[in-house]
């Protein structure tokens, strides 16, 4: 018994609670919190030199939520030497090789595997969107970030855990997820996009001839509700535009999500176990809220980068790339 207990505490005291400790700073590791020396100290790309070299990234710009813009090659967290060269590095080596190989080994890899590694990028950009805020402010009270805000934040960083920790995510799982095969331009640097919506905890991008698009905190809602009809979605190699128009689709459809997602964690043995609770609950209420045609629009006018006027037209028609007149899909030539 002294034993097992042991072996709980031992995994318990690696994880440590970045707001609880206020310990988001330069001198420690962004995800196991350890104090950085200069023998321990690295600097962790968001977006791995794999992907930066394979779509040309070193010299494009990220947008952030406070309007700064970055270059790919300078979104970097401290980290330390043992989480940068072990638990993420073999991270990063299954996705790069599914990557490299294209969409069908891309679409085979375990979403738990696929989860962690978008997880690891969104909660690498809210940790680097906190720390501007709070640079630029000196305190937390010019923070764009609600408590609700950290609640997720902090959440988002437990689940990335399971990079380093034994984890076993209860069904249903945290995330909805859906990957594409998408038709790929001529020239590399334009094979690369890439979008993601804070306070939606959603994210979107596009590798070649892959496109996925998840909401990282949703109990699974949206794969529920939605799988058969991506299933037809998915017969045909998509337009980079018929890609986006799914995109607006999920993170306004995620918008309309009137519960919050909440999580059990505890230890059992030597590992986490994370379990995500019902969102219907004990209400007979839907989970979304109704759908509105032209706030959708809104969506797909910025993710398009159209006029407004073009994608809508009152009281309820909305311009589709996705479908034709007939509600058919249409099948986009890349080359025409």
């Amino acid at each position: 018994m002294k034993v097992l207990q042991r072996k709980r505490k031992m995994v318990t005291n690696t994880i440590y609670d970045p707001i609880k400790d206020k310990s988001l700073g330069k001198n420690r590791c962004f995800l196991c919190g350890v104090k950085l020396h200069k023998s321990t100290r690295t600097e962790e790309h968001i977006f791995p030199k794999w992907l930066l070299n394979m779509f040309k990234l070193w010299n494009q710009k990220l947008s952030l939520l406070n309007r700064t813009q970055i270059l790919y090659s300078k979104v970097r967290v401290p980290c330390c030497k043992e989480c940068n060269t072990k638990s993420l590095a073999k991270l990063e080596a299954k996705v790069e090789r599914a990557t490299r190989n294209g969409y069908r080994s891309f679409s085979r890899l375990p979403r738990k595997i696929l989860f962690l590694w978008l997880q690891k990028i969104f909660y690498q950009i809210l940790y680097l969107e906190f720390r501007l805020v709070l640079d630029r402010s000196g305190k937390l009270r010019g923070t764009i970030l609600t408590k609700q805000d950290l609640k997720r934040f902090r959440m988002s960083h437990m689940f990335l855990q399971a990079v380093r920790i034994k984890t076993k995510f209860h069904k249903p799982t945290p995330w909805s997820i859906h990957v594409f095969k998408v038709q790929k331009y001529p020239a590399l640097e334009h094979n690369f996009d890439f979008k993601d919506c804070i306070p939606l905890h959603t994210i979107a991008i596009r590798m070649n001839d892959i496109g996925v698009v998840a909401c990282l905190q949703d109990n699974h809602a949206h794969q529920s509700a939605f799988s058969s009809h991506f299933a037809k979605i998915r017969k045909i190699p998509l337009h980079p535009i018929q890609l986006d128009e799914i995109t607006a689709k999920m993170f306004y459809k995620t918008s309309l999500l009137n519960r919050t997602p909440k999580y059990l964690t505890m230890f059992a043995r030597d590992r986490l176990e994370v379990i995500s609770m019902p969102l219907q609950g004990m209400s007979s209420k839907p989970i979304y809220d109704q759908w509105s045609q032209e706030e959708f629009a809104k969506y797909l006018s910025f993710y398009w980068k159209m006029p407004f006027e073009d994608c809508y037209q009152p009281p309820d028609k909305v311009w589709s790339f996705l479908y034709d007149e007939r509600h058919r899909l249409r099948k986009l030539d890349i080359k025409t």
